[in-house]
């Protein structure tokens, strides 16, 4: 049964990850950086199990071709500044309705992604995982400044926000039950999600997310 659920959180330099450590596992795949002492660190998840999709998108008329590139994509986001305890990124994990076949699910994403990040100008690199039993997720991580170091922010409802504002997650909350919803009855499901409070399961009956 489709349940509604979507967590948001900031990557933060100076903690226990970075943004190439976080998108090297989203994706499952071996990237690596270079530290100011010059020691490359890597990371390498080639070994990762239950990676259903894995994609960077953008507004292509004006995302440069090598942005395609996960590392040298990450790798430039995190060399835009060496500012310590500075936020880098964020990363939303949404539920996927176990309902759909994996084919449908990468189809929804898409058009939510679509629809919600590209069109608003944002680049970002997403990954469905079903490594967990009946228990389908997507990771969406995107950078918190802009390929020329501006912060970036969209215009939502007529106003400028940044990606770390609360007025963002909602939005995209929103957008999240709208597009569940709609591949919901478009593939013949009568049952339906909502992104309110209220309706959110209880934290004891959560799956854990990974």
């Amino acid at each position: 049964m489709a349940i509604f659920h979507q967590l948001f959180s900031i990557i933060t330099r100076g903690t226990h990850t970075c943004t190439i450590a976080t998108a090297a596992y989203r994706s499952g795949t071996h990237l690596k950086i270079k530290d100011k002492k010059g020691i490359v660190h890597h990371f390498d998840y080639t070994m990762k199990s239950g990676i259903a999709y894995k994609k960077i998108a953008g507004p292509h008329e004006t995302t440069p071709e090598w942005v395609f590139d996960r590392q040298k994509f990450w790798e430039y986001i995190e060399n835009q500044d060496h500012s310590s305890n500075l936020n880098m990124a964020v990363e939303f994990t949404l539920s996927l309705p176990e309902e759909l076949s994996i084919e449908q699910q990468i189809a929804m994403c898409e058009d939510f992604i679509q629809n919600s990040f590209s069109k608003r100008g944002i680049i970002t690199d997403s990954c469905i995982h079903n490594d967990h039993l009946n228990n389908p997720h997507l990771h969406i991580l995107l950078p918190v400044k802009n390929l020329d170091g501006s912060d970036c922010k969209v215009d939502i409802d007529g106003k400028k926000v940044s990606v770390q504002d609360s007025f963002f997650v909602h939005k995209i909350r929103e957008e999240q039950a709208f597009f569940i919803n709609q591949y919901l009855q478009k593939n013949g499901f009568s049952n339906f999600v909502s992104h309110l409070p209220q309706d959110e399961p209880r934290y004891s009956e959560m799956r854990p997310w990974l």
